[in-house]
């Protein structure tokens, strides 16, 4: 359950801090599930206006790194976040490189989308071990001749709520990151593939729907999305064969429902959608669904 350990410490005081107004710039704070990082992930510069600068580097400690990564890095850069997707925010993430020299023109990329790991700054991916299997998964890409560029998205790490399953946040954190190595590595090539799972497979759907719009000068050749997420419209709740047993789904709500608060007079529709043309009927009638279950 290293989700759930991950979010201890937030709960109704997360929310009682937005209750007393959301700040516009992300501001450290515990209630948040900030902290407990190192001072890499906190720029205390103004933040430049540029998308997808690069902030800072540094090596990405030895027994964090994945096994066929050749040079692994660190990176701060810049994005856009907050309740509009227009703040000048600080993101984290990585860059792994493949072993062995590049092929002319540059490694191509492998933009990747985590999965869940839960909304504190210390469940930042490029902060804590791996899973074994995205260990093994982005090392078979790695193999291959491909780069890695893996977002932690907003707030994971970097100071601030992380605004969990919102796609706007999320395809912002994953199209600058790219940008950001691209522009700090020229043994890159111009040539991305975006791979999510899970939280990631929404957030790869979203990368690739925004990047026409948002990223345009990125050559997204194709995204893959597995195990998408998806909540039934019933309520989770106890087992009727166990009375103390409770849907795990239920951890699931609480992050999004934490993850909402800073965009509570926001509609949900706003925070959530995908760019209209690319929402297929299905997703049309599901968000209608939806919206009418949440207020």
């Amino acid at each position: 359950m290293r989700v759930l350990v991950c979010a201890a410490g937030l709960g109704l005081a997360a929310v009682a801090r937005t209750a007393a107004g959301a700040q516009t710039v992300p501001v450290a704070d515990a209630r948040y599930g900030d902290g407990r990082v190192s001072l890499f992930y906190t720029y205390t510069d103004p933040v430049p206006a540029t998308r997808g600068t690069v902030l800072r580097t540094e090596p990405v400690p030895e027994t964090l790194t994945l096994p066929k990564a050749g040079q692994a890095r660190r990176m701060l850069y810049s994005s856009r976040g907050g309740a509009d997707g227009t703040t000048p925010i600080a993101v984290s993430g990585e860059i792994f490189e493949p072993q062995g020299s590049p092929p002319p023109g540059g490694w191509p990329i492998v933009a990747w989308a985590h999965g869940t790991t839960g909304i504190s700054d210390i469940c930042a991916p490029s902060w804590q071990a791996r899973s074994y299997r995205d260990i093994a998964y982005l090392d078979a890409w790695l193999a291959q001749g491909y780069a890695v560029v893996a977002s932690d998205y907003e707030g994971l790490g970097t100071p601030g709520m992380h605004p969990y399953l919102n796609v706007r946040s999320e395809a912002h954190g994953v199209l600058d990151a790219v940008r950001a190595a691209l522009a700090d590595d020229r043994r890159l090539r111009n040539e991305i593939a975006i791979v999510g799972q899970s939280q990631g497979a929404g957030a790869a759907f979203g990368s690739a729907a925004f990047a026409p719009t948002y990223a345009p000068e990125l050559d997204v050749r194709g995204s893959v999305a597995t195990g998408i997420p998806y909540f039934s419209p019933s309520v989770p709740s106890a087992l009727p064969a166990d009375p103390i047993a409770v849907d795990p789904g239920i951890a699931y709500l609480m992050y999004i429902v934490l993850g909402l608060q800073p965009h509570r007079r926001r509609s949900w529709r706003a925070i959530t959608s995908v760019p209209k043309r690319y929402r297929s009927s299905s997703s049309r009638a599901w968000s209608a669904s939806t919206r009418s279950r949440v207020t």
